[in-house]
């Protein structure tokens, strides 16, 4: 199997929600949260997975693409991401692992202007049958979360 066993288990459609961290607004605007149907896609003979999301900043629709590929536990995982909103005209590669169970951790950078790359991760989870977490964290250069 070229991808982590629990793609498989989660292929299908999700339904939940999307919570925006916006750092740097005061008040009400610092978190916002909207609905975020998710679909999950595995290729022929499990040599891949899409993950495909769609969310809404102030009523306008966002939408995301993770496509992931990997050769087995313990082995590296590549992926490209592409975003309506958290991006520029550029996708995004990360790399990671899959060392084991149902958890995969991604790790990519990015250019901000002038001076050091800034981090962003993506960590995707299949906590049970029921649940499907991806969670994204935007890094300072000095390697703090945002």
């Amino acid at each position: 199997m070229a991808i982590p066993k629990f793609f498989v288990d989660a292929a299908g459609i999700w339904s939940g929600s999307k919570k925006l961290h916006l750092s740097w607004l005061q008040g009400d605007k610092k978190v916002t949260t909207s609905s975020s149907p998710m679909s999950i896609v595995v290729g022929s003979n499990d040599a891949y997975v899409t993950i495909s999301y769609t969310w809404a900043y102030e009523g306008k629709k966002q939408d995301g693409k993770v496509t992931l590929i990997g050769s087995g536990v313990g082995k590296p995982i590549t992926a490209a991401w592409v975003d309506s909103w958290h991006q520029s005209s550029s996708v995004m590669n990360l790399t990671g692992r899959w060392e084991d169970g149902n958890k995969v951790t991604l790790l990519g950078s990015y250019s901000a202007g002038t001076g050091p790359a800034w981090g962003w991760s993506i960590e995707f989870t299949l906590v049970d049958k029921d649940i499907f977490n991806m969670f994204m964290t935007n890094f300072t250069p000095e390697g703090q979360g945002e």
